[in-house]
């Protein structure tokens, strides 16, 4: 990935591919794919990297500072996410798989970490 149009041209694709996901899922009659959760993750994750390639191409302390606060960040949302999930399955709210909730949550994850990474570039 050497350029910031490479990451934007990835999140185009990933784009593509989630809006397709999700169309079949809903013309088939039922809810979105459990899939599609991961795709828009990938799609987040690539156009915050296109964003904040320029940052993060200097090595230097403005560039560690933006990873180890947007982690940091991202470390209490997702204790917050686990703590949600726990509640609504546990009082029956929701009724998921194992496997659709781990790819929500794998979803969450990668969107929290870049999201708050750029949230914290923009603050800095």
């Amino acid at each position: 990935m050497e350029s910031r149009m490479t990451f934007n041209i990835c999140g185009g694709l990933f784009l593509f591919m989630t809006l397709f996901m999700a169309v079949i899922g809903i013309a088939a009659g039922e809810s979105i794919l459990p899939q599609t959760w991961t795709l828009l993750s990938m799609t987040v994750m690539s156009f915050s990297m296109g964003y904040l390639y320029p940052q993060f191409k200097q090595k230097d302390e403005r560039m560690k500072l933006i990873r180890q606060k947007g982690l940091f960040y991202a470390y209490f949302a997702l204790i917050v996410y686990f703590f949600i999930f726990f509640l609504l399955l546990g009082l029956g709210i929701i009724d998921i798989s194992a496997l659709e909730l781990l790819q929500i949550l794998s979803g969450l994850t990668i969107s929290t970490v870049f999201l708050s990474m750029v949230f914290v570039s923009k603050r800095i």
